[in-house]
């Protein structure tokens, strides 16, 4: 699927409460000149067929890197695969380069840098945006000539992203939404065109500002554990599968709370007690 004039999607049809709308693989750049692949997919025959045709429905043009958003298995597992079809070095942030040149050689792995310029045709340039939060190592990507934003896992397309911690997640959500975005190009889910596109961050930084707004309320009226929050806030028809990452980001919150002196925790109950 063509999403722009130099950016192409290729779908997996994964579709699960894990990765709800499946998930995409980006490549970016000029067909006739060379392009740019975002992140690699899982170590999964389906996976790497699939973008393997999808790179054959292109031309099979030159890949220039192959540009990782983190470290998670579903984005760094089909690598050796497709580098044994697609002869590219690979770009990462910094803290993942010693565990792909443990996959890969030492040779292919390159650290990316906060704030690089890449060039990815004439006169049009991918920025790379450190955004930990969803994970250290996470990196969305940038094109300020056509106002789109790859945002790996840090904002996906149908459904809300796990946290890892809150505090930095939100540090990557402001800075994401500094810059004019038109569409959402996510590693899970729709991308999301214009003019939801545009809507997705600030939307997704309200959800968030709502959860941790509905958490302090909780503790206020006595809801403190975390067990006890997550049934307050989450459905009772929350999937079974679901509930580990819900609690996740519950914890996620009440770090960041905690670190902001707005709730500490009670040393006798393990509960939590709104600061005053």
């Amino acid at each position: 699927m063509q999403i722009s004039p130099h950016v192409y999607s290729v779908h997996i049809d994964d579709d699960s409460f894990f990765h709800p709308g499946g998930s995409n693989i980006f490549f970016v750049g000029n067909v006739s000149s060379g392009m740019f692949m975002i992140d690699a997919g899982e170590n999964d025959a389906k996976w790497i067929n699939t973008i393997l045709n999808g790179y054959a429905s292109l031309g099979h043009p030159t890949i220039n890197g192959v540009l990782i958003t983190h470290g998670h298995n579903d984005h760094i597992g089909g690598l050796k695969h497709i580098l044994s079809e697609i002869d590219a070095p690979v770009f990462c942030h910094p803290k993942l380069v010693g565990r792909l040149e443990k996959l890969l050689g030492s040779k292919v792995v390159n650290p990316i840098f906060d704030n690089q310029s890449i060039a990815i045709s004439e006169g049009v340039n991918l920025l790379s945006i450190f955004t930990p939060g969803h994970d250290e190592t996470h990196v969305c990507y940038y094109i300020n000539a056509e106002e789109i934003m790859f945002t790996g896992d840090t904002v996906l397309g149908s459904s809300s992203s796990t946290v890892q911690d809150m505090s930095a997640y939100m540090d990557s959500m402001h800075r994401l939404s500094a810059h004019k975005v038109s569409t959402i190009c996510p590693a899970h889910g729709k991308v999301c065109l214009p003019p939801d596109g545009g809507r997705l961050i600030p939307k997704y930084i309200e959800n968030r500002l709502n959860r941790e707004r509905a958490i302090i309320g909780s503790i206020g009226r006595g809801i403190n554990t975390v067990e006890s929050i997550v049934q307050e806030i989450y459905s009772p028809q929350l999937n079974k599968g679901l509930k580990a990452a819900a609690t996740r980001n519950i914890v996620a919150h009440l770090e960041k709370l905690v670190k902001e002196k707005v709730v500490r925790k009670n040393p006798i109950n393990l509960g939590y007690v709104l600061v005053s």
